[in-house]
């Protein structure tokens, strides 16, 4: 037999692929940055909206309800924007386990 092993110290791994590690917590990083993007981008839209009219019905800038709006707006559209990304990211390999 040509079994030939390498001769390691008591304690020390071999290292596993850190390039695939490394692209995976890369990708991981990417798609949370799109979800918090675009529910941040939702918050601010609704702000536009909000802001303003609270302003104009006060008459003076202070914190109420319009903030739950902004916060909940955005809560909304990160759920919905997180469960649409990976259910497009699950589908292909839904297809590839049909016969």
């Amino acid at each position: 037999m040509n079994d030939v092993r390498q001769a390691t110290a008591p304690g020390l791994r071999k290292k596993r692929a850190p390039r695939r590690a490394l692209e995976r917590y890369a990708a991981i990083a990417i798609l949370f940055l799109s979800e918090v993007l675009v529910a941040a981008g939702a918050g601010f839209a609704v702000s536009l909206w909000a802001l303003p009219a609270a302003y104009r019905e006060r008459g003076y800038n202070a914190v109420g309800g319009e903030w739950f709006l902004i916060l909940a707006v955005a809560a909304i559209a990160y759920h919905i924007y997180h469960n649409w990304l990976f259910k497009q990211l699950e589908e292909p390999q839904k297809k590839e386990d049909l016969p």
